[in-house]
Parts: C-alpha cells; sequence; structure tokens
C-alpha cells in the first residue's frame, strides 16, 4: 500500500537506498523464490552461529564445524566428489569457478520453499 501510495503521488517518495531497493524487488518476480532460498542459506549458518555466541570456550571446535558448514554450502552448488574427503586446507584452496566441478543446475539445492515456488511459477 504504501509503494502504491508514492506511485500515485499521495505520498512523497523517499528517495532512499532502501525504497530503490525495495521498488526493485516488487518487480522481480522471482524474488519470493530468493527470499526463500536465503532463508534456506540462513538455516545452514543459525546453528553455527548460535553455538559460538557462548560464554564458555568452544574456540577448539571451531575449525572442524567451520569446515563442516563450508562443505554444507558447497554441497548444493559442487559435486560431492570434489570436495567430500578434503581436509581444511585443501577446502579453503578449492576452485570453485570451475565450471566442471558445478553441479547441474536442475540438481542445485536451492531449498523447498524455493523449489516449490519455481515449479508453480514453470
Amino acid at each position: 500500500m504504501y509503494m502504491d501510495a508514492i506511485r500515485n503521488k499521495k505520498l512523497p517518495n523517499p528517495g532512499t537506498a532502501s525504497y530503490d531497493t525495495l521498488e526493485v524487488a516488487e518487480k522481480d518476480p522471482l524474488i519470493l523464490a530468493k527470499l526463500h532460498f536465503y532463508m534456506a542459506i540462513t538455516r545452514t549458518f543459525s546453528p553455527f552461529l548460535t553455538f559460538y555466541q557462548k560464554d564458555v570456550p568452544v574456540i577448539p571446535f571451531l575449525a572442524k564445524d567451520l569446515a563442516e558448514m563450508m562443505k554444507s554450502m558447497l554441497r548444493r552448488f559442487v559435486k560431492k566428489e570434489g570436495f567430500k574427503d578434503m581436509s581444511s586446507l585443501q577446502l579453503v584452496r578449492l576452485d570453485v569457478s570451475d565450471k566442471q566441478s558445478w553441479v547441474n543446475l536442475k540438481e542445485v539445492n536451492m531449498g523447498l520453499g524455493a523449489e516449490s515456488l519455481l515449479k508453480v511459477m514453470l
């Protein structure tokens, strides 16, 4: 309603970057799928971030947990054979720009919400 009021000149355009972002997002037909994808990514990061916001010493677990989180993120886009048995150092040096290591576009794990929305749209 706010965006419509600005378009109909009932309210002045605030001229802020936030408003411009909302205006672009409103015109994007894939915005809901993108937001669901971001939510799926957030679900991967949230437990990690929550665990490391404690007042007890958890630093000894950081390297292993960070490597597991990175593998979890990479599984969405990179073929599993490429990094399955890699050490943390090898994982950091992984060349993700190599198109041969990418999964097929239809196999990218973007989360159930985004996949459901895209199926309805197509």
